[in-house]
């Protein structure tokens, strides 16, 4: 993808209303019948009164140079030329659509990559013994281990050869890791909690331990309970927990 960004300046802020005011159909235009422009704006700067803010995205390098041969490109630059630019800036990036804004820790992409892979085949692994589990509700002490070394020595390797960070650094990330996907998210979460579940009943054979487990959106939550207010722990208590946490992370 393409993005364009640039600042027209004018002599006076009626010079800059007024061209806002004759390219608006010309923008429209551009957008409606220009089929790979995904934005193009030219908008008062609120902060300078006589500047012009100036983004287009387009989705090839070539929409964008094909657009330069259509009639509103045309159009645009004898609307602009009419009133008179005293001074333009402009830049042209290409980007990767849908690529992470998340900023490196340490790793480059291609390491990252390798790990991620490991990652895949561990959870192939680990869902092996689930569902195995899941369709005999048995599970024998071997599988047991297994899953803990799965879980435990896998996890913790991977986790010092990603985060290689220092502890203030670990301490102001956790636990607001940035997972970009709410779906792997919730699904890291859940294989967390069988795993807890599952060592209480049958390894330590904890008689509190329980025999369901459920996930529920928040709406049937607050109805069921009868809920009422912010349901929000104050920010001592949560920085106290948060680095209970994190010590047994590290102990553990």
């Amino acid at each position: 993808m393409i993005i364009v960004s640039a600042v027209l300046d004018f002599e006076s802020k009626s010079a800059r209303d007024k061209v806002i005011e004759i390219t608006s159909y010309i923008q429209l235009a551009t957008r409606n019948e220009d089929e790979l422009c995904i934005s193009y704006c030219f908008a008062a700067d609120p902060c300078v009164d006589n500047r012009i803010q100036v983004y287009e995205l387009w989705e090839t390098e070539a929409s964008l140079l094909a657009h330069f041969s259509h009639h509103t490109y045309h159009q645009m630059v004898e609307a602009l030329n009419s009133v008179g630019i005293r001074s333009t800036e402009n830049q042209m990036y290409l980007i990767e659509k849908n690529k992470s804004v998340f900023r490196p820790l340490t790793k480059t992409e291609d390491e990252v990559n390798v790990i991620a892979q490991r990652i895949n085949k561990l959870e192939t692994e680990v869902d092996e013994v689930v569902n195995n589990y899941i369709a005999t509700r048995e599970i024998d002490q071997p599988q047991i281990d297994r899953l803990a070394g799965l879980l435990n020595d896998n996890i913790n390797n991977m986790l010092d050869e990603v985060l290689s960070v220092d502890s203030n650094t670990m301490a102001g990330l956790f636990p607001d890791l940035p997972f970009k996907n709410r779906d792997e998210w919730a699904d890291a979460l859940i294989k967390k909690d069988l795993y807890e579940l599952a060592y209480r009943k049958y390894v330590l054979k904890d008689p509190d331990a329980s025999d369901y487990f459920a996930t529920a959106t928040s709406n049937p939550v607050i109805e069921r309970y009868g809920f009422n207010g912010n349901a929000a722990t104050p920010k001592e208590l949560r920085d106290i927990d948060k680095q209970e946490r994190f010590d047994l992370f590290k102990r553990n």
